[in-house]
């Protein structure tokens, strides 16, 4: 005879469940975050030889409480269906974008729920009721690649288990952080023909809270002068402020030039924040530290074409930790979390032996000085 262990001996028989699905957050969906207003459809599929002989809950659909306008949604929710092995045994989750003119599918995600029930391991896991978080890929079958990440997990209880309290992963309403942005330097930013740049960086946050106008806030770094190989070193911390739930959150860096008085951006890039705000928010700590990282930078008048690197470091903090672990902006103490050092400058008239452009330079200084001086003259004359 065969030897058929308890867990195993279960799968022979017919089972019904109780399924409890919580999605937390989907990431990088597909769509332009201006079209895209994703929603949640979650089902247990019947096979057409079930037909309508069990009763249950098989299916949600969560369309009156699509997100607006964002390609990262966070969800916060969770879904109870009724499973009947082996009968009613496969999850779909699927990620819908709503649209006036009808809605389209954005991506689907399946999960076998009787192999996942009879796995030991997971039977192990579940017996301390650990979240059993998954990250997993959208598809669509008329397209090739994925359409974005679904971050969830699944619980599975027997009928005289299913009282147990779901666990609530609904964001605190308004929830407030803090972004530390740290931008160290950028390198190999084009000279595009002359032979210095006076070089500084700027960071700009624009988020948007559902229904409300977008909130932009800017900072600069201070300028790094008569730079002949496009690396300049900042040391420069910008600090923004985040009121979350939002549907966009969205940092742009630009690397900018100088000539006399006029200012010309030479390098561009952009980075989503809303999967640091869901991750922070998901995991209930009250800090995330990303490490030092180089961001690659483009500019749309030339195309594909490398335009340097900005090296940053971020952290995101909600409110209270802001409070309790203060930090300067710019160098400004508390300088700590990192600390930054004070960034090497030229010394002054270092533009003397940067070229044609340097000795242009330095003349429309001399000549400046000497008309303030005249005329401080003729007034105490």
């Amino acid at each position: 005879a065969v030897n058929i262990e308890p867990v195993a001996a279960l799968k022979y028989k017919s089972l019904r469940l109780r399924v409890r699905v919580y999605i937390v957050a989907a990431s990088e969906l597909h769509i332009d975050p201006r079209d895209c207003d994703p929603y949640i459809i979650v089902k247990l599929n019947k096979p057409p030889e079930v037909g309508e002989r069990y009763n249950g809950v098989f299916s949600h659909n969560d369309r009156p409480n699509y997100k607006s306008k964002t390609s990262n949604p966070f969800f916060g929710k969770w879904y109870e269906l009724d499973a009947i092995f082996p009968h009613i045994t496969t999850l779909e989750v699927q990620i819908w974008n709503a649209n006036v003119l009808g809605d389209d599918l954005i991506g689907t995600t399946s999960i076998d729920l009787e192999d996942r029930w009879y796995n030991k391991h997971w039977q192990e896991l579940r017996k301390t009721r650990k979240e059993l978080k998954e990250f997993r890929s959208l598809d669509n079958a008329s397209l090739n690649t994925p359409q974005g990440n679904l971050e969830m997990w699944v619980e599975m209880y027997r009928p005289d288990e299913a009282d147990q309290a779901p666990i609530d992963i609904r964001p605190p309403p308004n929830q407030k952080f803090q972004l530390r942005l740290v931008v160290w330097e950028a390198r190999k930013v084009p000279l595009d023909g002359y032979s210095y740049v006076n070089m500084s960086v700027s960071g700009t946050l624009t988020t948007q809270t559902e229904c409300a106008t977008p909130i932009e806030q800017e900072f600069t770094t201070d300028e790094h002068s008569g730079l002949k190989d496009g690396h300049g070193i900042f040391n420069f911390r910008m600090l923004y402020e985040i009121e979350s739930p939002c549907s966009l959150s969205r940092l742009k860096f630009s690397v900018w030039s100088r000539s006399l008085l006029t200012y010309s951006c030479v390098a561009e890039a952009n980075m989503d924040i809303q999967p640091l705000l869901l991750k922070l928010v998901s995991s209930r700590k009250d800090s995330l530290e990303l490490p030092r990282t180089s961001i690659p930078m483009k500019l749309s008048n030339f195309g594909a074409q490398n335009r340097g690197v900005v090296d940053i470091q971020i952290s995101l903090v909600t409110k209270d930790y802001a409070e309790q672990h203060p930090v300067g902006a710019a160098r400004d103490p508390p300088n700590e979390n990192p600390f930054l050092p004070e960034p090497p400058r030229p010394q002054w008239l270092a533009w003397a032996g940067n070229g044609f452009n340097g000795w242009c330079l330095g003349l429309t200084v001399i000549v400046i000085i000497v008309i303030l001086i005249i005329i401080l003259v003729r007034i105490f004359a």
